[in-house]
C-alpha cells in the first residue's frame, strides 16, 4: 500500500468548527473547514507529521541494533548506509561523545559491518536525541527532495519558484510522505521517478482528489521493519 494512501487512512480528518476555545481563530477555522478533506492534516507541523510517519514505518529504538541493511538506531538512522559527513553531523548535533563519534565514522557507508561496535553497544539515546535525529533527517531529505523537484521542473519546463510555493502549500502530512520517499530511495533513485513528478506537477497545479490518486499511484518502494 503506498504511503500517501496509508497516511491518508491514518492521519487525514475533517476539520470541525470550535469557536468555544479562547484561542481559536474563527476566520482560520472557517477556511480550514471549507478545505476538502484530502487537503487537511491533523498534525500541528511538519516535524510532528514526519516523526509520526517514522514511528509507523521505522519504529523507535533508543539504541544501536543490527537490521537487514546494517547498523541502525532511533527513527531509522543507519550510519552504515550514510556518508561519514552526514553521520558526524548527526552525531555532533544530537550530542554524542567523541569516542562514539569516532565509532560512527568507522562504520559510515560501510556495508561490511556485521555487528554493532562495542563502543556503541552501551549507548542509550535520550528522547531529545532521538527527536533531534529525526529533525535532522527531515531537513536533509527534504532538501534532497527539493533538489530533485528543481531538476524535474527544469526538465518539464515548469517554473521552480511556483512549484516550490505549491509544494509548501500542501498539507504537512503530504509533504512528509514525499520526504520519506526521498529518505528511503535516495536522491539518485528519486531522479528516475518521472511519472511521479509528472503527476505531482499536475496535482500542485490543480489539487483535486483525482490528481492526488495519480500521484499516489506512482509512489512505489518497499522496506522491511524490525519485526519483518
Amino acid at each position: 500500500e503506498d504511503f500517501l494512501k496509508l497516511l491518508a487512512k491514518h492521519c487525514f480528518s475533517n476539520i470541525k468548527f470550535n469557536f468555544s476555545q479562547p484561542n481559536s481563530n474563527p476566520t482560520n477555522d472557517i477556511v480550514q473547514a471549507l478545505q476538502p478533506q484530502f487537503m487537511t492534516s491533523i498534525f500541528k507541523n511538519k516535524t510532528e507529521a514526519f516523526t509520526k510517519l517514522l514511528g509507523i514505518t521505522e519504529g523507535k529504538a533508543n539504541f544501536f541494533y543490527k537490521d537487514n541493511l546494517g547498523i541502525a538506531t532511533a527513527y531509522g538512522w543507519n550510519p552504515t548506509k550514510n556518508s561519514k559527513e552526514f553521520n558526524v553531523d548527526v552525531a555532533h548535533k544530537i550530542g554524542m561523545s567523541n569516542s562514539q563519534i569516532k565509532s560512527i565514522e568507522q562504520i559510515s557507508n560501510n556495508s561490511k559491518v556485521q555487528s554493532v561496535p562495542q563502543s556503541l553497544k552501551k549507548v542509550v539515546l535520550t528522547d531529545r536525541q532521538i527527536q533531534k535525529s529525526a529533525e535532522i533527517m527531515l531537513s536533509f531529505y527534504e532538501s534532497e527532495l527539493l533538489d530533485v523537484l528543481k531538476i524535474k521542473s527544469q526538465e518539464n519546463n515548469k517554473d521552480y519558484s511556483k512549484a516550490l510555493k505549491a509544494y509548501h502549500s500542501l498539507p504537512n502530512n503530504q509533504q512528509v510522505v514525499m520526504v520519506h520517499m526521498a529518505f528511503k530511495v535516495g536522491k539518485k533513485n528519486l531522479l528516475k521517478y518521472n511519472q511521479f513528478f509528472n503527476g505531482l506537477f499536475n496535482y500542485m497545479d490543480k489539487p483535486t482528489a483525482k490528481n492526488l490518486e495519480r500521484v499516489t499511484a506512482n509512489i512505489n518502494y518497499s522496506f522491511k521493519t524490525r519485526n519483518g
